[in-house]
C-alpha cells in the first residue's frame, strides 16, 4: 500500500524575479491511482516562482485538512556543499533549517548579505567573502554579472558521487549558464522558498530529518531529484518532460513499494559522509544500491507529453495503461475539463469535482459537460472556467 496520497513535482528556473511568469518553471501532479496532469496556473499563464509556492502550498494545506499525504519537490539544490557553508562562515554544527534560514536571510553581525536576485547576490557574497567563488562560464554573463568567467568548481556529497558514476551533476556556485551546466541561479531563487516549506509544521525533508523512511511517519515528505538522470533516452528532453519523469518516478516507487530503496544513501557515503549529508543533503536515487525504475514505467509520461502538445481545445483518447496500447473503447479526455477538475479539487470543491469526473466517464458523454455544470453549479462558475 502507497504510503502517500498525492505526489508534486516541478522543474525550476533560477530566472527573472519571483513574480515573473516564466515558461520553464512546469509542475506535474498525480494521485496514487489517478492520471498523471500538468497542474497549470488558474490564470492560464505560466507559473512564477511565488505563484507556485502558493498553490504548492494550497496543495499542502487541502491535503493536511482531508488527513492525506504529499510527497513533492522542485529540481534544485536543497542546500550548499560543506565548503561553501564554511565561506560563509556557518557553524557547521547547526540544524539544517537554520543554516537555510541563515543563508537566505543574511547576517547583519557579519555583513554576509541576504539572498537576492542570482546577479546580485553573486557579485555580493564574492565581495564579502574576498573570494571569487561564484563564477559564470557564460563570459556575457561574467560580465554582465561583475564576477569571474572562471572558478573552481564545489559540489556536495551527493553530486561528487553521482560524477564518480558517470553523471554530469552541476557545481553549486556556477550561476549564469543559461541552463548549461550552472544550477546555482536556480538553487540560490529555490532556497528562498524552499525555507519558508521547511519552516511548516506538517513538511519533513528527507533526508534531513532522518535517513530512514521508516521514521518519517505522517506529514508531507520533501525530497531532491535530479529530472535528467530519471529521464529515459526515449523521451525528448523538455521542462514538462522532466517534471513529468521525476514525479511519475516518485509515484510509481511508492506504489511499488520500494520508495525505500529509492530513498536510500549508499553505505559507504553514510559511513565516511554522514556529516555532509545531514547538512548538505542528498539526489533522490543516486547509489548503487538503487533499483532501475526506468523499465516501462513512463507510458503515462509519453501520453502527458502528448496532450500537452496539442491545442486545449483538442480532444485526445485515454490510453490503456495497463496494457500499453491504446484501448480501442478509450473515452476522449477534453483538456480544458481535467483543468477544470484539478482546480475543482485544489479549491476544496471535491463533490463536484466528482460528479464531473462521472459525467466524464459516463458512456457517450463526450461534450456539452461545459453548459452542464453552468447549470448545476452556476457559484462555481469562477473555479471551472478561466
Amino acid at each position: 500500500m502507497p504510503r502517500f496520497d498525492q505526489y508534486l513535482f516541478a522543474d525550476y528556473v533560477g530566472s527573472g524575479g519571483h513574480d515573473k511568469s516564466a515558461r520553464g518553471l512546469r509542475l506535474v501532479g498525480a494521485t496514487a491511482t489517478g492520471q498523471l496532469r500538468e497542474l497549470r496556473s488558474a490564470n492560464g499563464r505560466h507559473w512564477s516562482r511565488a505563484s507556485l509556492y502558493e498553490f504548492v502550498c494550497q496543495k499542502l494545506d487541502l491535503a493536511s485538512k482531508q488527513g492525506k499525504r504529499v510527497v513533492f519537490g522542485f529540481d534544485h539544490q536543497y542546500s550548499w556543499p560543506l565548503e561553501m557553508l564554511r565561506l560563509a562562515s556557518l557553524d557547521i554544527a547547526t540544524e539544517w533549517r537554520e543554516l537555510i534560514a541563515s543563508l537566505v536571510n543574511g547576517d547583519s553581525n557579519i555583513g554576509r548579505p541576504a539572498f537576492d536576485s542570482p546577479r546580485q547576490y553573486a557579485k555580493a557574497f564574492n565581495a564579502w567573502c574576498r573570494r571569487p567563488v561564484f563564477y559564470s562560464k557564460i563570459r556575457q554573463n561574467s560580465n554582465l554579472y561583475e564576477i569571474p568567467n572562471t572558478g573552481t568548481a564545489m559540489y556536495r556529497a551527493t553530486e561528487e558521487y553521482a560524477k564518480r558514476s558517470g553523471g554530469r551533476p552541476a557545481p553549486a556556485n556556477g550561476v549564469g549558464g543559461n541552463g548549461d551546466g550552472a544550477v546555482g541561479g536556480q538553487t540560490l531563487c529555490g532556497l528562498q522558498f524552499l525555507s519558508k516549506f521547511i519552516a511548516r509544521n506538517d513538511v519533513r525533508a528527507w533526508p534531513f530529518d532522518g535517513l530512514d523512511l521508516s521514521s518519517y511517519k505522517d506529514g508531507h515528505l520533501l525530497v531532491e531529484l535530479y529530472p535528467t538522470g530519471l529521464r529515459p533516452r526515449s523521451i525528448r528532453q523538455s521542462d514538462l518532460a522532466d517534471a513529468a519523469c521525476a514525479c511519475e518516478t516518485l509515484r510509481f516507487a511508492d506504489r511499488a513499494g520500494r520508495l525505500d530503496d529509492f530513498l536510500r544513501v549508499p553505505r559507504a557515503v553514510v559511513e565516511t559522509a554522514a556529516d555532509r549529508v545531514a547538512k548538505e543533503g542528498w539526489i533522490a536515487g543516486v547509489g548503487d544500491e538503487i533499483p532501475d525504475f526506468t523499465p516501462g514505467i513512463f507510458e503515462e509520461v509519453q501520453a502527458l507529453l502528448n496532450i500537452a502538445e496539442l491545442p486545449a481545445n483538442i480532444r485526445v483518447p485515454v490510453r490503456d495503461l495497463s496494457g500499453g496500447a491504446t484501448a480501442g473503447a478509450a473515452k476522449p479526455v477534453n483538456v480544458r475539463r481535467e483543468e477544470a477538475i484539478d482546480r475543482l479539487v485544489t479549491n476544496g470543491n471535491a463533490d463536484a469535482a466528482e460528479y464531473l469526473k462521472k459525467w466524464r466517464n459516463a458512456a457517450g458523454r463526450t461534450g456539452g459537460w461545459d453548459g452542464h455544470m453552468k447549470s448545476r453549479y452556476p457559484d462555481l462558475a469562477s473555479v471551472i472556467w478561466r
